[in-house]
């Protein structure tokens, strides 16, 4: 009893240590397909690894956030990274991954004026983090700040300063324990802003305090052994410009004109950011001519920043940059950039009903309590983006030239609302096809998946690997063995057509072998019980080419029987061989009745054996050339044998080079062994 305690003991830490390495596996795989900015690839992996429960619904739902994000669709980004910050993290990676999300997606919906939902998110994960006592004192400061600008745009003065001393607090004791000097930068970096929230809430009186604190952390920083000189002096001429903003505000002009004029000519100051930020006060002193020179080069900062004409960017740099030329009086500057501030608030409204047109789907991909709240927040955003649309308009009707602009954009956003209705209309009955079509390939791929073994035989004298790796979302390909005392049963198959009935078939062909293997049957009537067995009420048609083999490992000897396959590759030595010859017997399921022929080889020891479907010698480049088999004898004519899985490795990087970028035209699958 206490045997088999101990052995299941053992089991159980085995089974749990497998399942802890295929989730790093699957997470790794994310990650690279993440570095490499493959978008399209990150989120197949993200769809196919969901089912399996190898990533966490956090790390899921982060991870499609991200590629949204990058893809440029803010709102569909905002309800991921909404169901990361709702999740219940299971363990420190989690809440870490959980932490990191929140402050992105507060820091967005701060950007966009959205205050409330800011403040709602950021004071429940912190919250969050001190009941779990969570010591990330850099997350923590992040959403302290965070906390503080909401307040500070609500009108909460008192509760918003409250929120900035917490939050430099923590960002004093990051510096006092950073030794490399980066994350003092962040920190920093972050002070500045909090000046910046400051300068424009126009709390004037409130900026100059904050200034002295965030000199004192530079001053901090700047003994530090690794401290960039370079990036503290650009931090201290920002800070110059925002006290210039400052004292101009608070009416003490002569000592803002004095601080300006220090720093506008410094490598910062003459910097496209520099330029903008002195622009605010510029435009606060009245001088618009200064101001509207430096938003000459304004089109190439929006280019090179990679900002597109959004609401957002017409309000930051679009409208200041008429006031200035509208200031300086400047008639013809003024008279092109409203044409040019009008046609681009034209395509911002197009592109924000384009955007709402495509995102609106992923509220429907949720379950209905979190599409009611997305539809909810997207009908919220929508209002914002009428109002602020509205005084946009409203400002730029001053100038005459806009009117013919205003009516050419009323009658795109007609036309984008009778398309938008018309995808609302067809949007269910999509949303039923695709979600069949999911179900359909995740049964198919957990089916097909289930059937291929992905551990391989430790036998003494035995040297086995295999892969299969379809071309589509499932396929038809198969391979499999079976290891009876001192005999190894295997095969390599390819069932005709594709998708689910290809799948399927595939797996009661899998199943078969086994099964019949299992009964020490030679290969020919392992193939002859199939045949009677698929053929009969094969309405479909569906046949499946198969290389059956037997070997023994003690004497080598190989009984083996080729039902329509590819024939091997008998290696020589270290590698190199022939094709074997094989008996002409027909594919398994097309005909009932049939007596396959099974043919013998006195020994293989020491002989490779190399078994594969058709989507090796018929893999084609995007020229539509085939592999070959004279291509396939001369790489194993080149490639020395050291292990199975090396050989396999080594024709699966061949046959991607020879493809150079064409997508596989079917499935791929190769089996390697070798007797010693």
């Amino acid at each position: 009893m206490l045997t088999l305690l101990t052995l299941l003991t053992i089991t159980s830490c085995d089974d749990a240590k497998r399942k802890v390495e295929k989730k790093n596996y699957a997470d790794s795989l994310v990650n690279a397909a993440q570095k490499e900015g493959d978008l399209e690839r990150m989120l197949a992996l993200v769809d196919s690894l969901e089912p399996t429960g190898l990533l966490s619904d956090i790390r899921v739902n982060q991870a499609r956030g991200w590629v949204y994000n990058r893809m440029g669709q803010r709102r569909r980004s905002e309800i991921y990274y909404q169901k990361v910050v709702d999740a219940e993290p299971k363990n420190d990676q989690q809440r870490s991954l959980q932490n990191t999300v929140a402050i992105n997606l507060t820091s967005r919906q701060v950007a966009k004026g959205d205050y409330e939902a800011a403040l709602k998110v950021a004071i429940e994960t912190v919250k969050r983090m001190e009941q779990n006592k969570e010591q990330n004192i850099r997350a923590l400061g992040a959403l302290y700040n965070t906390i503080g600008a909401c307040q500070l745009n609500l009108g909460h003065d008192e509760e918003a300063e409250k929120y900035y001393e917490h939050a430099y607090d923590l960002n004093m004791q990051v510096c006092e324990k950073d030794e490399k000097g980066i994350d003092s930068r962040q920190s920093i970096d972050a002070m500045v802003n909090t000046v910046i929230d400051y300068c424009n809430a126009k709390k004037y009186n409130m900026v100059l305090p904050w200034l002295q604190r965030t000199r004192d952390m530079i001053g901090l920083y700047e003994r530090k052994p690794h401290a960039d000189t370079i990036s503290a002096f650009d931090f201290r001429i920002r800070l110059q410009l925002l006290e210039a903003i400052a004292l101009q505000g608070l009416g003490d002009t002569k000592k803002a004109a004095q601080i300006y004029e220090s720093v506008k000519d410094t490598e910062f100051g003459r910097s496209a950011d520099g330029r903008l930020t002195a622009n605010d006060y510029l435009l606060a002193a009245g001088r618009y001519s200064e101001a509207a020179d430096n938003f000459r080069d304004l089109d190439h900062v929006i280019d090179d920043w990679g900002l597109d004409l959004s609401l957002e960017t017409i309000q930051l740099f679009l409208i200041p940059k008429l006031r200035a030329n509208v200031g300086a009086d400047r008639k013809d500057s003024v008279s092109r950039f409203s044409i040019q501030l009008a046609d681009a608030l034209d395509k911002a409204i197009e592109q924000n009903k384009s955007n709402t047109t495509a995102e609106l789907a992923a509220v429907y991909e949720t379950e209905q309590k979190e599409a009611e709240i997305a539809l909810h927040q997207a009908r919220i955003q929508q209002q914002r983006f009428i109002g602020t649309a509205g005084v946009l308009v409203l400002f730029v009707v001053f100038f005459i030239l806009y009117s013919a602009y205003r009516r050419k954009a009323e009658h795109r956003l007609a036309v984008a609302n009778d398309k938008l209705q018309s995808a609302y209309d067809q949007l269910e009955e999509t949303t039923t096809q695709k979600e069949r079509i999911e179900s359909e390939l995740r049964i198919a791929r957990d089916i097909q998946m289930s059937m291929v073994p992905h551990v391989f035989p430790k036998h003494q004298g035995l040297d086995l690997y295999a892969m299969m790796k379809p071309a589509k979302e499932v396929g038809g390909d198969l391979y499999s063995y079976l290891v009876v005392e001192d005999l190894l049963y295997f095969c390599v198959g390819d069932v005709s057509g594709k998708g689910v009935p290809a799948s399927l078939f595939m797996a009661q062909v899998a199943r078969m072998f086994r099964t019949l293997s299992a009964q020490r049957m030679k290969p020919e009537q392992i193939a002859t019980e199939m045949n009677n067995e698929l053929t009969e009420d094969n309405e479909m048609g569906m046949f499946v080419t198969l290389f059956i083999g037997l070997v023994d490992m003690n004497t080598g000897h190989l009984f083996f029987c080729n039902a329509g396959h590819n024939p091997p590759v008998m290696g020589d030595g270290d590698l190199g061989g022939r094709f074997m010859d094989v008996e002409s017997n027909a594919p398994i399921g097309l005909w009932p009745d049939l007596q396959f022929v099974g043919q013998e080889l006195e020994s293989v020891k020491d002989h490779p054996l190399f078994v594969y479907s058709d989507g090796l010698n018929e893999a084609e480049n995007k020229e539509q050339q085939q592999f070959g088999d004279e291509q396939l004898l001369e790489i194993l004519h080149k490639t020395r044998y050291e292990t199975a899985q090396q050989v396999i490795e080594v024709m699966e990087r061949e046959v991607e080079r020879h493809r150079n970028g064409a997508l596989p035209n079917d499935d791929l699958t190769m089996l390697c062994l070798r007797v010693n």
